[in-house]
């Protein structure tokens, strides 16, 4: 790979990774404005009921929250929220991220 096509990727790659944590935040949002606890709010996540959110379900519940958002932006964000890379995010994966971006804001530091 030529060194401009290597420098398009990687500014493709960082483009989709900035649009995946704004998704971040829009989520964390949403999930303020919910009322819930972030953990219930996860639970509502959860379209299966199996303890866990698929890449499908994910991209699923961006629609369903009317929020746009590309396959591969959706499997940036979903390698993002899966810490620990089993293919699936479970409530305790989303409960962190949320709650890091809940840091954040509030000047604590966090991942983003």
């Amino acid at each position: 790979m030529s060194t401009a096509s290597t420098d398009v990727a990687n500014a493709n790659q960082a483009k989709r990774a900035g649009k995946a944590s704004n998704l971040l935040n829009i989520i964390f949002d949403r999930a303020v404005a919910s009322g819930l606890s972030f953990e219930d709010f996860v639970k509502t996540l959860d379209i299966d009921n199996s303890g866990s959110v698929s890449p499908t379900e994910l991209g699923i519940i961006l629609v369903n929250k009317g929020i746009k958002a590309t396959p591969k932006i959706i499997s940036v964000l979903f390698q993002k929220i899966d810490r620990t890379g089993s293919g699936t995010v479970e409530g305790h994966e989303f409960n962190e991220i949320l709650t890091n971006i809940l840091k954040k804001r509030a000047g604590e530091g966090g991942m983003f």
